[in-house]
């Protein structure tokens, strides 16, 4: 059973694989003009290690919120250092109330949970728009949006440099990587992009964002319907359903990389010795996020 699924995920992996080789790459941040130019310098890079070969079937999410103290999105703002973040969402419960994205929500109820999002998953179209070649696609949600709905998500291309998980017989399968410079996550807030001076302006006036790494086979959106959903997300997720356990990043510190390691013993830390996949008796190592780094970066 295990060869065979291996088997399985060499034949979904290789044709992302070749997307990217034969030039299917995420286009720039918006009004970034030719090259780089114009952008802002100011990005992150993260990268996200799971217990065996990442399966293209699955969503993996890494989930962003910028907004102010109160929640409420924050275009052209600084971002908080104690706004709300996102929060992996689990098994829909008949009769209950279930948000309609099905993956994540916010950590203080009544507000968005999260203002961009990218996705690595096989190009399917999960929401509107063309998912990138490459299966790493960015998402952007107007601040005037419902983050809980999903028809709301912006197709914003995708991360810059992202690395597509190969051989299923090596290491580096078990691995996400990719940046995102801040000038991807300006927009209106009507989700309109911005001219490039605006845009880097804004971009480099950002400094605080609250993350979170959702890994799940399945985002449910029917709230009567139960299904069989594994999830994982930052921290000891066997033990803090439905707590908080985002991240918040100082972008004003350069340089400066955060890792999993550093956390050990706090709400955040991600155990590297056991499964914490949710949701099955018998969890898919797929799904089992072991470690992670978002370095800041400035050009």
């Amino acid at each position: 059973m295990r060869d065979r699924r291996c088997f399985q995920c060499v034949a979904l992996l290789l044709p992302l694989l070749i997307a990217v080789l034969s030039g299917g790459c995420a286009r720039q941040p918006p009004n970034s003009g030719t090259g780089n130019q114009s952008l802002s310098g100011k990005k992150i890079r993260v990268t996200l290690t799971f217990a065996t070969t990442v399966n293209p079937l699955y969503l993996y999410y890494f989930v962003i919120n910028m907004a102010d103290n109160k929640g409420n999105p924050e275009p052209g703002g600084p971002g908080e250092q104690n706004a709300p973040g996102p929060i992996a969402v689990f098994t829909p419960i008949s009769g209950q109330p279930y948000v309609s994205n099905g993956f994540a929500t916010s950590s203080s109820p009544g507000v968005n949970g999260f203002s961009d999002f990218v996705l690595f998953s096989s190009p399917i179209n999960q929401y509107k728009g063309n998912q990138q070649a490459s299966g790493y696609s960015l998402y952007h949600v107007p601040s005037t949006a419902d983050s809980n709905d999903r028809t709301k998500f912006q197709p914003n291309g995708g991360p810059l440099n992202p690395v597509v998980p190969g051989d299923p017989t090596q290491p580096s399968s078990a691995v996400l990587q990719f940046d995102i410079d801040m000038s991807q996550l300006v927009f209106d807030s009507m989700g309109n992009t911005l001219d490039a001076t605006q845009t880097i302006t804004d971009a480099k006036a950002i400094r605080f964002l609250q993350v979170n790494v959702i890994a799940t086979n399945l985002a449910p959106t029917n709230p009567q319907q139960f299904v069989s959903k594994q999830v994982d997300s930052l921290g000891d997720t066997q033990t803090q359903t439905g707590q908080t356990s985002y991240l918040t990043i100082d972008l004003s510190q350069i340089g400066k990389t955060y890792q999993n390691s550093d956390y050990n013993g706090q709400n955040i830390f991600e155990p590297t010795d056991h499964s914490d996949v949710v949701g099955a008796a018998n969890p898919d190592a797929a799904l089992d996020l072991r470690n992670w780094s978002i370095q800041v970066i400035q050009q």
